[in-house]
């Protein structure tokens, strides 16, 4: 596999050092004061994209070219949302726990209750099956860091338990309903993997989907794949945390395009359902807090074909 997708990168390392232009004039910025933006997730119950902005400890739903945000419990730092059916979930990653809300804010369930579950210690990213999720712990961000990133999921009869581990910084992960396949950005790794999923939610089979190092050789140390979405067409879309833009792939791995974004540190991106378009969030510098960034929508015809 890796073989295979370092082929259909010839010629592609030397992109990354051109001066990175806007994707497309087309572009439309939706948020020019989103703090640094992740986690965004097109939702069709209320046709509105949401995104957090953890500095801010706040969800912001966008809908109708108005932004609304909805504040977080004290000390939560939310990086991502989904919706189960039991409600809105959202991972705490400074606060190192789990919230489920319904659709007026309201706080019905925190995982683990109380800190009981020492295997989520600070989530990133979720995935939802639709009843239960999938959520990434990360970690520490460095690069000399252990390999500790855990993969886990919760089931709202079964709890929380560990299905992979040993991930260099675990950090996007999307569940593809179609084909039951759970992609994962081991971040510091610089590798995408793809996992085959059984009904009861476990792991069936791993292996590499897309192998950035070589393409990511010549980039800062903390440069690796944030979040991750899968296009109805079967096309996925890795978020390229350090490099200004999001790469494509085919669904079997083979390198499609990209995607060239302002905002340096791509942190997500999400497609508008039945519209060619590709929001896309991240902050401009990750050295300054609160983080400042943008969310905006890009039309696919931008993608720049390999």
């Amino acid at each position: 596999m890796k073989r295979t997708f370092l082929k259909h990168l010839v010629g592609l390392v030397g992109l990354l050092a051109i001066t990175i232009v806007s994707a497309s004039a087309q572009d439309q910025i939706i948020d020019d004061e989103a703090y640094y933006p992740e986690g965004l997730h097109w939702d069709p119950k209320t046709k509105s994209l949401l995104y957090a902005e953890m500095t801010r400890n706040r969800v912001a739903q966008y809908r109708d070219n108005n932004k609304a945000t909805i504040q977080m419990p004290g000390g939560c730092g939310p990086t991502d949302i989904d919706r189960v059916e039991s409600g809105v979930v959202i991972a705490c990653h400074l606060g190192g726990y789990v919230l489920i809300i319904n659709d007026q804010g309201e706080v019905f369930a925190r995982i683990p209750d109380l800190g009981a579950d020492s295997a989520l210690r600070n989530p990133n990213a979720l995935a939802s099956d639709g009843v239960g999720f999938y959520v990434s712990s990360s970690g520490r961000f460095a690069e000399d860091a252990p390999a500790e990133g855990t993969i886990l999921y919760w089931h709202p009869e079964r709890g929380l338990k560990p299905v992979v581990q040993n991930l260099h910084y675990a950090n996007g992960v999307f569940y593809d309903a179609g084909t039951r396949r759970l992609f994962v950005s081991e971040h510091l790794g610089r590798r995408v993997w793809e996992f085959k999923v059984n009904a009861g939610g476990d792991i069936e089979e791993a292996k590499i989907f897309a192998d950035l190092t070589t393409f990511l050789s010549q980039q800062a140390p903390l440069t690796g794949p944030d979040g991750i979405n899968v296009m109805s067409d079967g096309s996925v879309v890795v978020a390229i945390y350090g490099a200004s833009r999001a790469l494509v792939f085919t669904p079997e791995g083979r390198a499609k395009g990209q995607f060239v974004i302002d905002e340096r540190y791509i942190t997500a991106t999400a497609k508008k359902a039945d519209e060619d378009i590709l929001f896309a969030g991240g902050a401009i510098s990750n050295l300054t807090p609160p983080f400042l960034g943008k969310v905006r929508s890009i039309p696919l015809s931008a993608m720049q074909p390999f």
